[in-house]
């Protein structure tokens, strides 16, 4: 909500709803350009309400796709013991130093190495758990509930804000050139309101 409500202030570049109503109409008064750029601010506005419920859709739709994903995941996974073969070695990485570090383990009569990547440090001969599927292979941890959820709330979200900045793109984009219309627009009459009948200027330079 908050997003919205910035975005929308955002659009009406701090023009009041007595304004806007005011530009939309039928003043006489009002020049078609702010006429225009009222009109199309309104627009983007509306289509960006109108955008949040496919956006909550689509988002509902993937929401339940990765909560089934979760549950097939989770049935298909589970942790087994591993044993440290080997010391662990740093592997720097952003946002803080990890360790990687090689390790065993047996599904049946079956053994298995992987490698693990944890910011703590690990000894030959320690033991650790590491996800397996059916057939004893190293997967990493089933997606949780509270993962799908993230996820389908940030889709939705960077689709919608996606919409917004196109519009916004749009908006700002058609205000720069009817700013440049206005410009010359000012120009031309502040020229034809220093001349004369005659053309001549009312007020020359020294």
């Amino acid at each position: 909500a908050l997003i919205e409500e910035a975005v929308m202030n955002e659009y009406t570049w701090g023009m009041r709803p007595g304004r806007l109503v005011r530009y939309v109409g039928r003043n006489p008064l009002v020049r078609p350009s702010d006429r225009l750029e009222a009109w199309t601010v309104l627009i983007a506005v509306v289509v960006a309400v109108l955008t949040i419920p496919f956006a909550a859709a689509i988002g509902t739709a993937l929401h339940e796709q990765q909560v089934q994903q979760s549950v097939s995941q989770t049935a298909r996974r589970h942790t087994v013991a591993a044993t440290v073969i080997a010391d662990s070695a740093l592997d720097a990485q952003p946002g803080g130093p990890r360790f990687g570090t090689p390790v065993r383990w047996s599904v049946g009569a079956t053994s298995h190495t992987g490698w693990l990547n944890r910011p703590d440090h690990l000894k030959a001969g320690d033991t650790v758990t590491v996800w397996v599927n059916d057939h004893g292979n190293q997967v990493g941890p089933p997606l949780s509930p509270e993962q799908a959820s993230i996820m389908a709330v940030g889709t939705a979200a960077l689709m919608w804000l996606a919409v917004v900045a196109v519009l916004y793109a749009a908006v700002r984009v058609l205000r720069w050139r009817l700013d440049l219309i206005r410009y010359a627009g000012w120009t031309r009459e502040w020229q034809n309101f220093d001349r004369d009948g005659h053309g001549r200027r009312k007020h020359p330079h020294p």
